[in-house]
């Protein structure tokens, strides 16, 4: 198993992961662990630094501190998917229609094993090219899963909204080859306002312990977001 770079083991009822994984399988660069009973990754995923797309949507992921953790050591990192687990329910829709283009699989991207762009996967196999710019391309009005996005985080409870948005920032910060998070396109914009947010953050902790608790992830967003939207650390509107 020391060549695997891709790994399926979604739906199979697993509660744990073995604790030598970066031994097992040292040069994996894709792991799909959807719909499992998972209550940690970040131990037995240690040391698993190639890795560029990690998805563990509907399983029972409690904290986030720990996953940000991980993926700062994860310098390759490129998609992460952890919708549907108990700490990021309420961020996003929840995914109950499985033929919805980029719902589940924002993976047809472009994002491979061997790192090919969605432009080359797209040159060699137009059907390889990703949902949103397939619909895009020929004309279509198709209700694509990153525009349902848009509304519902429109939408959101400031709450929620901002512990989303810390969350992201977070990751973001963890992997800068990141392209795609919990199904929905990292864009600049979103990365900006996210920095904003986490640095609004850090001065509100600046005073009561260091500010590298944010930089390490050692700050629940979610912990946090009431008293951000409380009192706007940022000094400014968190929405945009």
């Amino acid at each position: 198993m020391y060549n695997l770079v891709y790994l399926e083991m979604a739906a199979c009822r697993l509660s744990v992961l073995p604790e030598n994984m970066s031994k097992m399988v040292p040069n994996l660069r894709v792991i799909n662990l959807n719909y499992n009973f998972l209550g940690d990754i970040a131990k037995p995923m240690a040391g698993l630094s190639r890795l560029r797309k990690i998805s563990v949507v509907g399983s029972r992921l409690k904290g986030s501190k720990s996953i940000v953790r991980m993926l700062q050591k994860m310098p390759e990192m490129e998609q992460v998917d952890l919708r549907m687990n108990p700490f990021s329910l309420g961020w996003y829709l929840p995914i109950i229609v499985h033929d919805l283009h980029g719902a589940l699989q924002p993976s047809e991207r472009g994002v491979s094993v061997t790192g090919d762009s969605d432009a080359v996967a797209a040159e060699s196999n137009p059907k390889a090219a990703s949902p949103q710019k397939r619909g895009r391309s020929n004309g279509s009005s198709a209700v694509t899963w990153q525009d349902l996005d848009n509304k519902f985080r429109r939408d959101l409870p400031d709450e929620l909204y901002v512990a989303r948005l810390g969350f992201r920032g977070l990751v973001m910060r963890a992997c800068p080859k990141l392209v795609m998070l919990d199904g929905v396109e990292v864009t600049s914009g979103e990365k900006e306002k996210a920095g904003k947010l986490l640095k609004g953050l850090e001065r509100s902790v600046n005073g009561h312990g260091s500010t590298k608790a944010v930089a390490m992830g050692a700050v629940d967003p979610e912990a946090s977001a009431m008293s951000l939207v409380a009192g706007r650390a940022g000094g400014g509107k968190v929405r945009s």
